[in-house]
C-alpha cells in the first residue's frame, strides 16, 4: 500500500524520532509512506528538496493540478512551512504566493477597500466578481483596455483592481493590506519579493504613521 504525504518541518527536525518510529511502524505493515513533492523534485527536476527553486513550486502546482491532487493549498502549507525552517525565504514567499492564488477564486472584488462600488457593479454586469477572475482578464494591456471599452470603466481603474488582485495572491494581503501595499508604492509582487518580512513590516509601519491610514 502507497500513502502519500509531507511531513513538514517538525518531522525533519525537532520530531525526527517520531518520524523514525513512522517509518519503521509502516515498514512492517509493509505501507508505503512517498513524501509528494520530494518525490516529485526527484523525479522531474533531478533535485533535493533543499535545492528546490521557487519555479519548482509552480511546476508543482500545475502537476497536482493536472494529477487532481486534493487539498491542495495543505501541501502548500506544509512547504511553507518546511521552507521557514530552513530559513528559504524566497520559496516561502512562493509558497504563500501560490497559496493566495488558490483562495483567489472566492474573493471578491466588493470587499477590496476603498474600491469603487460603481465600476464593481459594471464589473459584475459583465461577469467579472472575483479577483481571479479579473487577473486572468486584466493581465495584459490589451485585456484591460478590452474590458475597459466592455463595461465604460476607466483603464487605471481596472489596473488598480488587477494590481489588488494581484497582491491578494499573499496570504492575510487581503481586504486592508492589500490596500495598504497599493498605496505605500507596493503595488506588485515584483517589489514585494525585494523585501524581506522585516523590511516590510518597516514600510507599511512608516506609511501608517505617516498618512494615518
Amino acid at each position: 500500500m502507497k500513502l502519500s504525504y509531507y511531513p513538514g518541518c517538525s518531522l525533519h527536525g525537532t520530531a525526527l524520532f517520531y518520524e523514525k518510529s513512522v517509518q519503521e511502524v509502516c515498514g512492517q505493515l509493509n505501507i508505503e509512506l512517498t513524501e509528494i513533492f520530494k518525490r516529485y523534485l526527484l523525479e522531474d527536476k533531478k533535485r533535493k528538496l533543499e535545492e528546490a527553486l521557487p519555479k519548482d513550486l509552480e511546476d508543482f502546482y500545475i502537476w497536482a493540478e493536472e494529477n487532481k491532487l486534493r487539498n491542495i493549498r495543505m501541501y502548500f502549507m506544509s512547504l511553507c512551512a518546511y521552507y521557514e525552517f530552513l530559513h528559504q525565504e524566497k520559496i516561502v514567499f512562493k509558497a504563500k504566493e501560490i497559496m493566495g492564488n488558490i483562495e483567489l477564486s472566492t474573493y471578491r472584488l466588493k470587499d477590496f477597500q476603498g474600491v469603487s462600488r460603481k465600476n464593481i457593479k459594471k464589473l459584475e454586469k459583465n461577469g467579472v466578481k472575483t479577483a481571479k477572475q479579473i487577473l486572468e482578464i486584466g493581465h495584459t494591456k490589451k485585456g484591460r483596455d478590452k474590458l475597459s471599452k466592455e463595461t465604460d470603466i476607466p483603464v487605471v481603474s481596472i489596473l488598480e483592481l488587477v494590481k489588488l488582485s494581484d497582491l491578494a495572491r499573499i496570504p492575510g494581503v487581503k481586504r486592508i493590506r492589500a490596500r495598504l501595499y497599493y498605496e505605500a508604492g507596493l503595488d506588485t509582487l515584483q517589489k514585494m519579493a525585494a523585501f524581506d518580512s522585516e523590511e516590510l513590516r518597516k514600510i507599511s509601519a512608516d506609511y501608517i504613521k505617516k498618512n494615518r491610514f
